[in-house]
């Protein structure tokens, strides 16, 4: 089923920037480590058994720390050269559209993740 809720336009094209937009991160040590002290240690993604629950965590992860990377995107020490990051973290649509996809996913995710066996489920999601 998340499958096929990825393939809403909306939703497909949402995931695909946010995991890009993740990967670039976790692909650069510095800006991981600038990540972290802006969202206190916390990370974007959580691996999990479903790969399409992955993505979702993932985007829901990006809510919970949206106003910390708007900070960190807007800080002095953000090299103003990713210029495509800065401009879609900066964009309320890009917001409003993870919103959407979280809305869709949100209860099957969360029955996913307690077949799962996380114990924290509650505090990964909307």
């Amino acid at each position: 089923m998340l499958e096929d809720i990825g393939k809403i336009p909306k939703v497909w094209n949402t995931l695909k920037g946010a995991m890009f937009y993740n990967g670039y991160i976790y692909n650069h040590v510095g800006i991981v480590n600038m990540m972290k002290r802006f969202t206190n240690q916390r990370n974007l993604h959580r691996p999990t058994i479903t790969r399409f629950a992955t993505s979702f965590i993932t985007l829901s992860q990006m809510h919970k720390q949206k106003n910390n990377l708007r900070k960190m995107i807007t800080s002095p020490q953000w090299n103003n050269t990713k210029k495509r990051l800065t401009s879609t973290f900066l964009q309320e649509s890009f917001w409003r559209n993870i919103v959407f996809a979280l809305k869709l996913t949100g209860s099957l995710v969360k029955v996913l993740r307690m077949v799962d066996g996380d114990k924290k489920l509650l505090e990964f999601y909307i």
